[in-house]
């Protein structure tokens, strides 16, 4: 036998076995989890979680450029303090933006390293407009000012990378006393719980089991459930346990309620995981109002300084965009003149954010210019109102290109999802649900669903809901990073389609 660190309770070896075999039984469930990503929900983490490592890297920003400097043998002048605090107030502000602090305990350290640089190069870049705009940059040494550039990413990803082994070392040699874990409730999101806490505890916890009022039916992962309730309290109250989660539906109020009421008369450790993924959830987080809890269950990404960071994304790529399109803008829209009558531009209704009518720009691809909102006539192969000119454009997609002026008037993004027909809003949003979230964004030019070959014609309401579920998963997940991927996969895979006419 021996003795569980921080409890008087002996560990026997039959606990042992059934302990590790638990842990084999969830280990399958942890693996299908982590190829599976997990949408819809996410938390902010604790203010002690990201201000101290956003301190030691506003300390590694200073430091870079200390070293920096004396490693060329020159002393530390007072113009050094502008750029270095600058850097120090904007880069951890731009990594917690980027969420370099929130996967900080993540298994993806390349990811949180392209972010780290990402970061930096978006203050390097600031540093030199700065510098030029305010014509300072000849009063700084260059190669100081490069090296320090240079050196400083490199210095917070190697701290980064030896920051979780320094954790664990200093955790192993202090006193932490090993937690031992168990839950109340069994179903999918008690394994996915479980999971996740073996794979965060680095020897601070213990799994006892899982405890349900089935008593000890057997479960899916071959092994018994550790007893009902009443067993639970036992064993809290004997020193195996000294910590529950009770993972029951929402719907069990009063069952929670009298877990919780007898579990006030332990010393144990309590929380409750209220079961979220039962409902389709859209960029959701967890707030606190005065003390109020609340949970945003649908949300938009752009809000606050994400707003400003997406429109200055739009304002730069659309303005980048057009002057190099300008001179074949200009070609098109002669040749459509020539080719037909008609003006050269067509301007379509669509919804926009919030579902507020937008009037989206195209060029003129038939030979009749109707947009009834009413009416749903889709352009079909071999349509006889496109043009031949019309033709080549829908497929290339080379229509579109003066939506880059709704992206400068603020009507549209460079990225979002695509803007539907009203009469397609109006049809879809009573047959899918969910499908009006997609106007919590900007419609897009190009879009996560259209990179992933789903453009042109609707042909069913399975591929119109295969679309829904791409531009909610774009939302979930957006980030600068997102925007730019999705943009260079636009230019590698080009406009067209098997269904783009």
């Amino acid at each position: 036998m021996s003795t569980s660190p921080g409890s008087m309770r002996p560990v026997r070896e039959s606990d042992r076995r059934r302990s590790d075999r638990r842990r084999a039984g969830v280990r399958a469930v942890f693996d299908r989890d982590e190829r599976r990503s997990v949408r819809g929900f996410s938390l902010t983490p604790p203010r002690s979680a990201t201000f101290i490592p956003a301190l030691i890297d506003v300390c590694l920003v200073g430091l870079a450029l200390l070293i920096t400097v004396y490693a060329y043998g020159t002393p530390w002048r007072e113009m050094y303090y502008p750029p270095v605090l600058l850097a120090a107030i904007v880069y951890p502000s731009l990594a917690g933006y980027l969420g370099v602090y929130s996967v900080l305990q993540g298994r993806m350290p390349a990811l949180r390293h392209l972010r780290i640089l990402f970061a930096w190069m978006l203050v390097m870049g600031l540093l030199l407009i700065l510098a030029y705009g305010e014509k300072q940059s000849a009063l700084y040494p260059r190669r100081i000012m490069l090296t320090w550039l240079g050196v400083t990413p490199l210095l917070l990803m190697l701290v980064d990378v030896l920051r979780q082994p320094l954790l664990r070392v200093l955790r192993s040699h202090a006193k932490v006393r090993t937690e031992r874990v168990a839950v109340f409730g069994f179903n999918p999101l008690a394994e996915r719980l479980v999971a996740c806490l073996q794979s965060r505890n680095e020897g601070r916890m213990e799994f006892t089991g899982y405890y349900d009022d089935r008593g000890n039916e057997p479960v899916a992962a071959g092994d018994t459930l550790a007893g009902s309730f009443e067993q639970l309290l036992k064993d809290v109250g004997q020193g195996y346990v000294n910590s529950v989660y009770i993972v029951l539906p929402m719907r069990a109020e009063l069952r929670i309620r009298e877990l919780l009421e007898h579990l006030s008369d332990t010393t144990a450790s309590v929380q409750w995981v209220p079961d979220l993924f039962a409902f389709r959830l859209l960029r959701s987080e967890l707030s606190v109002i005065d003390g109020i809890p609340t949970i945003g269950l649908f949300q938009t990404p752009f809000r606050e300084v994400n707003a400003v960071f997406k429109r200055i994304e739009d304002i730069v790529l659309a303005s980048l965009i057009l002057i190099v399109i300008a001179l074949p803008m200009l070609v098109i829209a002669l040749l459509i003149r020539l080719n037909s009558r008609g003006p050269a531009l067509f301007r379509q209704r669509r919804y926009g954010i919030d579902g507020r009518a937008i009037e989206v720009l195209k060029f003129r691809s038939m030979s009749v210019s109707e947009d009834d909102p009413n009416t749903i006539v889709q352009a079909s192969r071999d349509d006889p109102r496109v043009t031949r000119l019309g033709r080549f454009l829908r497929r290339t997609s080379l229509d579109e290109l003066p939506q880059f002026f709704n992206v400068l008037g603020g009507s549209m993004s460079v990225v979002g999802p695509r803007p539907h027909a009203i009469a397609h809003n109006e049809q879809y949003r009573r047959l899918i649900g969910g499908y009006m979230l997609r106007h919590k964004v900007k419609p897009g030019i190009t879009g996560w669903a259209q990179v992933n070959g789903l453009r042109g014609e609707i042909g069913d309401i399975k591929e119109m809901q295969q679309r829904i579920r791409y531009d909610l998963d774009y939302i979930d997940h957006w980030s600068l990073l997102f925007d730019l991927y999705i943009v260079v996969l636009t230019v590698f895979k080009g406009f067209g389609g098997e269904r783009a006419y």
